[in-house]
């Protein structure tokens, strides 16, 4: 089946769209389709269960790909979401929705019985999925909506933007992201505004991102949280498919092409624990980037880093001078950066000037809501504990300092 042209604009009605479906007995397939040029959303389902969507492709709509909203008993596999635009939007002080796939906001409208596995969002802004996480360990499959499989890449925005499930009261202590790839996105691959004691992004490839796979924590306080990154795989810029045709192309290009391609690249973002909650859905402007800390730290708490792989960081970018490092602070971290362990983490072709930049204070930070008649100090003291650490390939230069 075809769909053209179908939905309204700036409307929840989408091209395919299912609405209060909770007490039909027989199930709804929706597979082999293709939906194109659409006013408005691809997909919605609110208040459903029982549906099935196999093999499906939309592109080219407007604001969202596909949102869900409490539903029940849904099973969605091998779908494609491709070349979401945004909106018109006139308050530079709030943010439209957008996304891919949306499929919750941290509330009670999140899925109780949700499985995606084997999806992708190709083209869009803010965030290729918004999706909670599960349990961890075993108990993952009790409540997995992330199941496998689901990538995002040309994403301006983040490949999945993870929280904890609103109503899976187990996600409290622990949250777990897993099993995602993303590359060619302007944010992270993979980061959590989790409100959890304990998130762990884990078995996830981010290649050639922005931030890489950043494991932040809202909305808890204490000494027990934990941030944790484990048997993942982090890889620098694309010499294959690059940002652009020429070295240095960013010192020559217009202020349109720079906004697109001329930014820098980490491996990672140190993650912090944050007092404040943060919805996945921010809708202000002043609260972005998503990873961004505008409320007092959650002080102690540690990170963890093991087996992972970092790969190709050359310390500058290909298109530009911009910053191509595996590892770096949160640049809104004033108060504290947990301690961070690396243990069982491998480096390899990494530039001597690559490896981690650990920015000064931040002079904005001289004021009363920060610190005083002084900069905060926070950068000043990170603790980063390597332990069972390889290094291989091709070091570069050394650069003292900026290490």
């Amino acid at each position: 089946m075809r769909g053209h042209h179908l939905g309204q604009p700036d409307t929840e009605k989408a091209a395919l769209r299912f609405e209060w479906n909770l007490f039909h007995t027989e199930e709804s397939k929706v597979s082999n389709s293709v939906f194109d040029h659409g006013n408005g959303r691809g997909l919605y389902v609110d208040n459903s269960q029982g549906i099935t969507l196999n093999n499906n492709l939309w592109y080219e709509f407007v604001g969202v790909g596909a949102q869900f909203v409490n539903v029940f008993n849904i099973e969605v596999t091998g779908n494609t979401i491709a070349g979401i635009s945004a909106r018109s939007w006139n308050n530079a002080e709030t943010l439209d929705t957008q996304g891919a796939w949306i499929l919750g906001d941290g509330s009670s409208n999140d899925p109780v019985d949700l499985k995606l596995s084997n999806n992708h969002a190709i083209g869009a802004n803010y965030a290729g999925f918004v999706a909670p996480g599960s349990q961890c360990g075993t108990n993952a499959a009790l409540d997995v909506v992330m199941v496998g499989g689901n990538t995002a890449s040309s994403i301006q925005g983040d490949g999945w933007i993870g929280y904890r499930n609103f109503n899976h009261n187990e996600q409290r202590d622990c949250t777990q992201l897993s099993g995602f790839s993303a590359w060619k996105v302007s944010g992270a691959a993979v980061t959590s505004v989790a409100n959890t004691q304990h998130i762990v992004i884990n078995n996830s490839v981010a290649l050639d991102t922005g931030k890489g796979l950043v494991a932040n924590i809202f909305g808890q306080k204490g000494a027990s949280l934990i941030s944790e990154i484990s048997n993942s795989f982090v890889y620098g810029e694309s010499a294959v498919v690059r940002d652009c045709q020429t070295q240095n192309f960013c010192s020559s290009a217009s202020a349109s092409l720079q906004a697109k391609v001329c930014h820098a690249k980490f491996g990672t973002i140190l993650p912090v624990h944050v007092e404040g909650v943060k919805s996945p859905l921010v809708s202000l402007t002043i609260d972005m980037p998503i990873e961004s800390q505008r409320a007092n730290s959650a002080f102690a708490g540690s990170t963890l880093y093991r087996n992972v792989h970092f790969e190709g960081f050359r310390g500058e970018t290909y298109c530009g001078n911009d910053a191509h490092i595996a590892l770096t602070l949160n640049p809104t971290a004033s108060d504290i950066t947990p301690m961070v362990k690396f243990d069982e983490v491998s480096f390899t072709d990494i530039d001597d000037k690559g490896l981690v930049y650990l920015n000064d204070p931040n002079p904005a930070w001289t004021s009363i809501r920060e610190c005083g008649s002084f900069p905060c100090s926070g950068p000043n003291n990170v603790v980063l504990d390597f332990f069972r650490i390889d290094f291989n390939g091709e070091r570069g230069t050394a650069n003292e300092k900026t290490f």
